[in-house]
């Protein structure tokens, strides 16, 4: 009885007898216990919680021509999966202009650089201005599948920035200070199961850093693949009519009505180019063009006749198309081989998105057009300027 496996008693010393009896009866079913293992092991890998995202890397960068632009942030590794997650700035927005209004979310648009998410703004009305300005700044997001919000695992910034640390991260990402790309590879590690970033910060203003943030505003705003500009040849003399772009700030003249034309000259114009100096270097400029003149386009919202006619040029291109095509006038006056600018943050903007070419600016104080010498563009202050400087930077290539 004893000799009938069927009626040996159970135990410990039985139960091991009759597995490896049990195996060697039934070798071909050695494939049960591996299906087994690897269907646990699979579960136990999605439930906690699949593959990670892959954690991009941020290389420091030696400063080249472009000095702060997040260089090393544009290589940043792409996800394994689609779709690219979204960082949502939900912090309201002041009723300011397209340009002024940058000022309070460029913070923002280096975090989700750094981690290689879609900058995307809340809706919002700006009801003083008459236009969308989540709008025009979310232009480019047509697919609402390819930027869904996914909040699976969504994430706040301020639980791994705090507040009170912003600015500084910031500044020192954009430097390329070794301290800050330490903590951005930290970052970029801790958020990487994070399916969507939220950005409640009302509170940044930050006039400078437009350097750090110049072509992701040109790829919003102004992509060379959608608007080809043929760039002004490095020969003098030129073949073709310089193109010169000026913005006048509406507010600088709309409460001078009592001004005359000789008072106008000594105004003291706020964000824009004095006139005094913009006849005289206009002047300049219609020297060096010779036989070829100049073509001029002239960016003014309710446009004053008084200034108009200080220009001495009869043909002109006048924009004054009201914000309804804010953009699109933007888009125009950039398109120009010489911009003549003050600090206004519209015409900030103007600068940032304009094609290879020169930018003369009135001013400085701001720090707005600071490390904006980049993608084929060149920035000389007023208190620096000389006709010479001018055609080296026109005309770099002499075949006189």
């Amino acid at each position: 009885m004893a000799d009938d496996a069927n009626d040996i008693p159970y135990s410990h010393s039985t139960r091991s007898w009759r597995r490896s009896r049990w195996w060697h009866w039934h070798p071909q079913k050695w494939w049960i216990f591996a299906v087994g293992i690897l269907g646990a092991l699979t579960f136990t890998f999605l439930a906690l919680g699949g593959p990670e995202r892959a954690v991009p890397t941020l290389q420091a960068t030696p400063k080249q021509i472009h000095d702060v632009t997040l260089e090393s942030c544009s290589s940043i590794a792409k996800p394994a999966f689609a779709p690219r997650r979204v960082y949502l700035h939900a912090g309201g927005l002041r009723g300011e202009g397209i340009g002024s209004v940058l000022h309070h979310f460029k913070q923002s648009i280096v975090f989700s650089r750094l981690l290689d998410a879609e900058f995307v703004l809340a809706s919002n009305v700006d009801s003083d201005n008459r236009y969308f300005t989540s709008k025009i700044y979310n232009g480019p997001i047509l697919d609402p599948q390819k930027y869904a919000f996914d909040a699976r695992n969504s994430c706040r910034i301020r639980d791994f920035i705090p507040d009170s640390e912003r600015d500084r991260f910031t500044r020192g990402v954009c430097d390329h200070q070794p301290w800050a790309l330490d903590r951005a590879r930290k970052l970029q590690h801790s958020m990487s199961r994070c399916t969507s970033v939220v950005d409640f910060n009302e509170a940044e203003i930050t006039q400078d850093l437009n350097g750090c943030i110049m072509d992701w505003v040109k790829d919003r705003f102004h992509p060379a693949s959608k608007f080809p500009y043929d760039p002004l040849p490095p020969f003098h003399p030129p073949k073709r009519p310089i193109r010169v772009g000026i913005h006048i700030r509406w507010g600088d003249t709309a409460k001078q009505e009592d001004l005359t034309p000789s008072a106008l000259l000594e105004h003291k114009f706020y964000g824009s180019f004095s006139l005094r100096k913009m006849l005289s270097t206009l002047r300049d400029i219609r020297k060096l063009a010779g036989k070829s003149g100049i073509k001029l386009t002239v960016a003014m919202e309710n446009a004053d006749k008084r200034v108009l006619d200080l220009l001495e040029e009869k043909d002109y291109v006048l924009l004054d198309s009201r914000a309804e095509d804010d953009l699109d006038d933007m888009r125009k006056l950039s398109e120009n081989d010489i911009l003549l600018l003050g600090e206004s943050s519209w015409g900030v903007l103007v600068h940032l998105i304009a094609p290879p070419g020169l930018t003369l600016v009135d001013g400085g104080a701001a720090q707005k057009f600071s490390n904006t010498t980049g993608l084929g563009r060149d920035v000389i202050y007023m208190k620096d300027y000389t006709p010479e400087k001018l055609r080296a930077a026109l005309f770099p290539v002499q075949k006189d």
